[in-house]
């Protein structure tokens, strides 16, 4: 009966223990899934992007947006005259991890670039994004 008793005793510490350790397993996800995905196709990345940047978007959030995912921006002299301004942001290779340290052979090392024009100087009005090497058939 004793064995019993001392059992129940602990079960709401340990139930609460694995909610806990679920619920931050859960947080780490959803934080790895917002990562940029480097090895992807343009079209697939413009879709990524899109999802955190909807049409319309302040510029100044937009550009906090990418910088936070490791992407580092800049104002540009816009290229068409009716746009008023153009930001590039740029994310290059990760660094390369020793041969001694590797699991596997490193994948290309991709570089993204993406710019964003604005015809008002303070929304997003086009999104482009483009990627070297360029995606294979592309």
């Amino acid at each position: 009966m004793q064995t019993i008793h001392f059992r129940l005793r602990w079960l709401p510490l340990a139930l609460s223990l694995l909610l806990f350790t679920q619920g931050c397993a859960a947080a780490g996800a959803a934080r790895s899934e917002d990562a940029f995905r480097t090895q992807q196709s343009a079209q697939e990345a413009r879709q990524q992007i899109a999802g955190w940047i909807p049409s319309s978007s302040a510029l100044d959030g937009a550009v906090k947006t990418l910088q936070s995912r490791g992407f580092t921006c800049r104002a540009m002299q816009p290229a068409a005259a009716d746009l008023r301004s153009t930001t590039l942001c740029i994310l290059g290779p990760l660094p390369d991890v020793p041969p001694m340290r590797r699991l596997a052979t490193p994948a290309t090392p991709v570089n993204w670039f993406v710019t964003l024009n604005s015809m008002d100087g303070t929304t997003v009005s086009n999104i482009q994004v483009s990627r070297t090497p360029k995606d294979i058939g592309g």
